[in-house]
Order: C-alpha cells, then structure tokens, then sequence
C-alpha cells in the first residue's frame, strides 16, 4: 500500500494542522476567498456559510494530514 501524500502536518505546539504541499496550500486560499467573499456579501450568508467552511477546511484537514493531537514540543 503506497503512503498517502500528506497535505497537512500536525503542528508541534497545541492542536492543528499547517499547509506543507501546494493541495494544502491551495484549501486554505480558497477557504480564504470563500470567507471574504461572504464577508463582502455580509448578512446571514456570512453567518451561515462560515461555520460550513471551517467544518469543509477541519475535514480536509483531518483526511489529508497526521493525526493530531495536543503537542507541547518534541515528545521523549
């Protein structure tokens, strides 16, 4: 079974994940688009629409990358 390409790394203090490749790159660009483009639209789109894109972008995320979990530097 071949390894999957990881678009995300799990960071190395507290709980996430930051872009390593261009696919990981280009979801946060274009969650950074879809949410200004709400906020240009503002109104209960905004309000509506963000909470689904950041469930989109924790999603992708969470497929794509390491595991995460709470880190506080380097584990021993």
């Amino acid at each position: 079974m071949a390894k999957k390409k990881l678009w995300f790394k799990a960071k190395k203090y507290g709980y996430g994940w930051y872009p390593v490749s261009k696919e990981g790159w280009a979801v946060v660009s274009l969650f950074i688009i879809a949410i200004t483009i709400l906020a240009v639209i503002g109104g209960v789109l905004l309000f509506i629409g963000t909470p689904i894109f950041i469930i989109i972008l924790f999603i992708i995320s969470s497929r794509r990358g390491e595991k995460a979990s709470w880190r506080w530097g380097n584990k021993k």
